[in-house]
């Protein structure tokens, strides 16, 4: 893969142009070449005006196309009961992977479902890092996200790290993370909806307990904030699972009425 920065364009919101990106990916590679999962550099420099970054193209499939094509949504195409297995097995990658490049002070900032890729036996990378920082000393604020992966509040650079690989495992056990830009704390609701789903498909006490408590685990990683806003409070909605009469619609009309007003 080649990548190319133009002098003065593609300014961010942190004030930075294309080329500081692309340096600064460059920097995050160089500092992890060693590691299987990111991109080797095959090249880097200036052709006239331009910069220039070569990479390795790193096999797989992004991690949200990954879970279309694995989640179980209809028991028919859920045979093996395998999927919270890997599932488990994704996420811990991930938290070793993020421990490691922590380590080396390199933050990523970016980290979503389009910049994970899974290939065969669910072996993963890490790509785009145009976003890596190098020091955790002080608090951002986190410009860049994409939509549910946004840190809700200034904090420091692992911590945005902590909070994207937060979402992502919420995703993975139940893939609705969107509204999370919008209602605090929304996977919260997602996660008793996931456990009584994988609950009702057959899955074992113990894969469901293992994910649960790796979610824990990343929730206790990710900054906290005082949600003073009514409309920012989760929606109860997920008490009521099925339809089926008069009186449910009712009910349902009531207790939304109320939410609202």
């Amino acid at each position: 893969i080649l990548k190319e920065a133009r002098p003065y364009t593609g300014l961010g919101f942190d004030g930075t142009y294309s080329s500081e990106r692309l340096a600064s990916e460059c920097k995050a590679l160089k500092i992890l070449n060693e590691w299987s999962e990111m991109p080797k550099i095959y090249l880097y420099g200036k052709i006239w005006e331009h910069t220039f970054l070569g990479i390795e193209h790193m096999k797989g499939v992004p991690l949200n196309r990954w879970v279309t094509n694995n989640f179980p949504l209809y028991e028919v195409v859920d045979k093996t009961k395998d999927y919270l297995l890997r599932v488990s097995k994704i996420v811990e990658k991930l938290i070793d992977l993020t421990n490691k490049f922590h380590s080396e002070n390199v933050y990523h900032q970016d980290l979503h479902l389009g910049n994970i890729l899974v290939k065969d036996e669910d072996e993963i990378s890490i790509i785009d890092w145009e976003q890596a920082v190098f020091s955790n000393d002080e608090k951002v604020v986190h410009k860049v996200a994409a939509s549910g992966f946004r840190s809700w509040r200034e904090t420091f650079p692992s911590e945005i790290d902590w909070y994207g690989i937060r979402q992502i495992a919420h995703y993975l056990y139940m893939p609705l993370v969107t509204t999370s830009d919008l209602t605090y704390n929304y996977v919260s609701q997602t996660r008793i909806e996931g456990k009584k789903l994988f609950e009702s498909l057959g899955y074992t006490r113990e894969h469901i307990d293992y994910v649960e408590s790796l979610l824990s685990y990343l929730d206790s990683k990710c900054p906290q904030i005082e949600n003073i806003s009514r409309k920012k409070v989760l929606k109860p909605m997920h008490e009521i699972r099925t339809i089926e009469s008069e009186q449910d619609i009712q009910d349902f009309i009531i207790k939304a009425f109320l939410l609202v007003n």
